[in-house]
Formats: C-alpha cells, sequence, structure tokens
C-alpha cells in the first residue's frame, strides 16, 4: 500500500506543479497543515476519497488524473528549447502538460489504430547524415523543401500540438518540448502558441531531432550541450539541405538574397545565417554583420516575409474516430486529462463549452478498486 501511496502522492506533486503552488500555498487553500500535505506527497499518509473529490472540484481536474498509473518513459527527461532566463516554475510546469498531452495522445493513437513512431537507424549518424535519412524516409528531393514540416512528423507517428498551455503566455522565452524515451512509440511534440511560422518550423524539427538522438536523459540538456547543438545542427540540415544553399549563399549575399531563401524555404533569417555559417559559406565576421544589419533594422522578432502558421492535423483526426463528437468531460475522465487542455490540444480551436463544464457533481473514482489494480501490476 506504501508505494500506491507514493504514486497517487506524485500526482499531487504533478498538480502542484501545473498550478505554480507551494505544499504550504495548497495547504492554506485546503485548510490544513503543510506537513500533513507533505506526508501525502511523500506516500505518507494515504490519499483519501474525500481529498480526491475536493481536489478535482477546487481545480477542475477530473478525479481520474490521481490514479495515473506512472509509465517507464515517465523517468526521461522532457526537452525544452527555450532561453536561459526560462523559471524553473515554468519548467516544472511544462514537464508536466507534456506528460498530459502524450497521455491523451497514446489513449487516442492506440484507440484508434494509428501506427507507431518506427524511425530509422539513427545509430552513428551525424545531423546532416540523419537529416538526409529522414527526407529519403519523407520522399524528398535532396534539394527540395520541406512543404510542411508538421506533416512530415504526422506521418511518422507524431503527434504534434500547436499550443501546449493554452492558460500561459510565455513571449519567445519557450519555443517547444518534447519527452524522449525508448520506451514511447507514439511520441508527441509540443509547441508554445507561435506567433511565427518558420520559428515553428524549426521548433518541430529541433524536437524530432531530440526524439531521434536523446532518449531516457535524466536531465534536460542545457542551451549549448552537445545534444541541443545537434539538435539545431539536425534541424537546420533538415529545413535547410546543403546542396542548394551552396548555389544560393557566398559571402557577398545580402539580406535582400536570404529573404528569398526563406521565402522558398520556409526558416528564418537567423536560422538561415547559423546555417550558412556552419557551412562555411560566409565568415564569422559576415555573419556577424548580417545579424547586425537584422537588429538594425528591428527584424530580431518580426522578420519581413511572412511564413505561415501549420495547423496540426493527426490528433483531431485521430481523436474523432475514438470519440464522436468529442464529448470533452467523457475524454477528461478516461484519459485523467483536465478538461480545459483537451480541446486546444486535439485542435479544436474554440473550447466548445469545455472550461465551464467545472466538475460539480464528479463522479470520485472507486480508490479502493484503483489501488488493487495498481498493486497487483506493480505500476509503481
Amino acid at each position: 500500500m506504501g508505494s500506491v501511496n507514493r504514486c497517487y502522492g506524485r500526482r499531487l506533486s504533478a498538480l502542484l506543479d501545473l498550478e505554480g503552488m507551494t505544499q504550504g500555498e495548497l495547504a492554506s487553500r485546503l485548510g490544513m497543515t503543510q506537513g500533513a500535505v507533505s506526508k501525502i506527497v511523500h506516500g505518507v499518509s494515504p490519499f483519501s476519497e474525500e481529498l480526491v473529490t475536493r481536489l478535482a472540484l477546487e481545480f477542475d481536474v477530473p478525479p481520474s488524473f490521481f490514479a495515473r498509473a506512472p509509465r517507464v518513459s515517465d523517468a526521461a527527461a522532457a526537452t525544452f528549447r527555450k532561453k536561459s532566463s526560462t523559471r524553473a516554475r515554468e519548467e516544472r510546469r511544462i514537464g508536466v502538460l507534456v506528460q498530459l498531452a502524450g497521455d491523451l495522445w497514446r489513449v487516442t493513437s492506440l484507440e484508434s489504430g494509428y501506427r507507431t513512431f518506427v524511425p530509422p537507424q539513427m545509430s552513428g549518424l551525424d545531423a546532416e547524415d540523419a537529416a538526409a535519412a529522414i527526407r529519403e524516409v519523407a520522399g524528398l528531393r535532396a534539394d527540395a523543401p520541406v512543404g510542411s514540416m508538421t506533416r512530415l512528423v504526422e506521418r511518422m507517428g507524431v503527434a504534434v500540438v500547436a499550443n501546449l498551455d493554452p492558460e500561459r503566455s510565455y513571449g519567445t522565452d519557450m519555443a517547444g518540448v518534447s519527452h524522449p524515451s525508448a520506451s514511447e512509440d507514439r511520441p508527441l511534440v509540443g509547441t508554445l502558441a507561435p506567433k511565427r511560422g518558420d520559428v515553428q518550423r524549426l521548433t518541430i524539427a529541433h524536437e524530432l531531432a531530440h526524439l531521434l538522438f536523446d532518449h531516457d536523459m535524466a536531465r534536460a540538456p542545457r542551451a549549448r550541450s552537445p545534444q541541443e547543438l545537434k539538435a539545431f545542427d539536425f534541424a537546420g540540415a533538415l529545413l535547410l539541405p546543403e546542396t542548394p544553399l551552396r548555389e544560393l549563399v557566398h559571402e557577398r549575399s545580402m539580406l535582400t538574397d536570404l529573404l528569398r531563401i526563406k521565402a522558398r524555404f520556409g526558416v528564418s533569417l537567423m536560422a538561415i545565417i547559423k546555417r550558412a555559417s556552419r557551412l562555411h559559406l560566409i565568415s564569422d565576421m559576415r555573419a556577424k554583420s548580417l545579424y547586425g544589419q537584422i537588429n538594425a533594422r528591428g527584424w530580431r522578432f518580426d522578420e519581413p516575409v511572412e511564413v505561415p502558421i501549420e495547423t496540426p492535423a493527426l490528433f483531431l483526426q485521430a481523436a474523432e474516430r475514438v470519440w464522436p463528437g468529442l464529448p470533452v468531460r467523457r475524454i477528461a475522465e478516461e484519459t485523467g486529462v483536465p478538461s480545459c487542455f483537451i480541446m486546444p490540444w486535439i485542435g479544436v480551436s474554440h473550447m466548445s463549452g469545455a472550461r465551464e463544464e467545472r466538475q460539480e457533481g464528479a463522479q470520485v473514482i472507486n480508490l479502493a478498486a484503483r489501488r488493487a489494480v495498481m498493486a497487483s501490476t506493480g505500476g509503481m
């Protein structure tokens, strides 16, 4: 029973991360002591059905949120394409969200009969060769632009969530996240309300690299880690293949030349310059000059030549097959995912009343039965 209590305690800890609360803040809200909350979080005290009902009502989560059995992939660190200034509290929230979105996608994918993610063998390949292998799998010519980065990964069996956190804004601090694990054959990539299609495309390609190379990391890679550098190189090679770039970029290339490349390949000026520099098509001094010109013109976050935002399709198609009519409350209870996230993650632009479906009258799950099942399967 102790292992079962620890499982429920971890779910309470996940709720705290989701809400950005401390144990003390939760204790004050529930009229408990911080010590009592701590004992529940650490599995020392039991998790009562009364507490489940109260938390479900208080925080608008389905009771089944607390009965989620741990999975092997939970031990893997989530990867974030983010700035170093991103706060730890925000990272913890995003970590919970990508886990929940992954749960929702896994159930949806399994029940809909969609294919698993079976990438080509990447062992021993550098970023350039790996990108070439993915382009071959996708049926792209060596010099062809990637029409839709979202469709490319969806056809591989990777779901894309366009706005992983519809309740918060992260500005330019964080762009994308994935949860790479060797045990996860139905992975997901999340982006955070992308405002530019060129950034979105690079982010999805970057997270695909993590899914291919970086299984089961104990900690998220730092900004300049070998994993992050390889992911950036892979994304650049996938979206900006070397052959056409060598024909189009040279030391005297101007920003107007690069804008034409952006229009053709759907990649930002900053990424084009970085890719050209990595391929030694331009010198470090020339790259610095081009970066300076971008900043001087105020283009750092608002470049000319708009690249359309890509809209995911796979999640919605699969969900409509499993749950005709998309009954939000039923989906929430069956998956343990809070109702406020379901429609945005699936890809429905409006909430269809999901948020107002507070958990009033929500059924209390049979914790005794859940605990018995979890204990018998050793899922702790």
